[in-house]
């Protein structure tokens, strides 16, 4: 009867541990409004600031490739040379 007794009281107590445990995770979960704000004005900067290096990225490669690479009569040339 005692170790019954003892059986029960140790079930009981790990039980609110549990609960303890449970009640502790969805405090520290649990975000303040406040947090929550914080954290979205962050995300909507971190969006901006990607979409205008993309633009960045996009002008620069326009601008790289246009009216560039080789010369007129730069083949013209060589063809000459072996003639």
């Amino acid at each position: 009867m005692l170790k019954q007794k003892h059986e029960m009281e140790q079930k009981q107590a790990a039980e609110q541990a549990a609960k303890r445990k449970a009640i502790e995770e969805n405090l520290k979960a649990y975000k303040s409004p406040e947090q929550i704000e914080k954290e979205k004005a962050e995300a909507a900067e971190k969006a901006a600031a990607d979409l205008l290096k993309e633009e960045e990225r996009e002008q620069s490669s326009k601008t790289a490739f246009s009216g560039g690479g080789v010369k007129k009569g730069f083949l013209d040339s060589k063809n000459k040379k072996k003639k």
